[in-house]
């Protein structure tokens, strides 16, 4: 998954000096806006699908779209903060609901931001120690 990578990113080392190879902040930045582009991939297949996803899922959609109705960029702020695999389903549901999506996409980048921050700190900080050992 994705965040094994900025955890990664963050925690490499350059071989010659030990110092960190990237800056953790510009990290958490750039693997924020990948990773909220990405999730549009998913708004647009419910706002293509929305036909689709009403004539197979209607009763389980029309809970769904209520939830997100009812809770909105908050919801979608929480989900894009927390590690849920979940995701993908709730862009769907912003999709085809027709969440606006300059609403979908700060709440993503706001929740992504967060969460991508601290995945690239916590691998920066991972090794930070070792150049004090030469």
């Amino acid at each position: 998954p994705w965040e094994a990578v900025i955890i990664g990113a963050g925690a490499a080392l350059d071989p010659l000096t030990l110092e960190p190879l990237f800056n953790p902040l510009l990290l958490g930045v750039v693997a924020t806006v990948g990773a909220t582009l990405g999730e549009l991939s998913s708004y647009f297949v419910g706002y293509l699908g929305r036909k689709i996803i009403l004539d197979k899922y209607s009763e389980k959609y029309n809970k769904a779209e209520f939830w997100l109705k009812r809770y909105g960029s908050f919801a979608i702020f929480l989900f894009a903060l927390l590690p849920v695999l979940i995701f993908d389903l709730i862009g769907i549901i912003a999709g085809s609901a027709k969440f606006p999506l300059w609403k979908f996409i700060l709440a993503c980048f706001a929740g992504r931001l967060i969460r991508c921050l601290v995945e690239a700190y916590l691998g920066y900080r991972a090794f930070s120690f070792l150049p004090q050992l030469w």
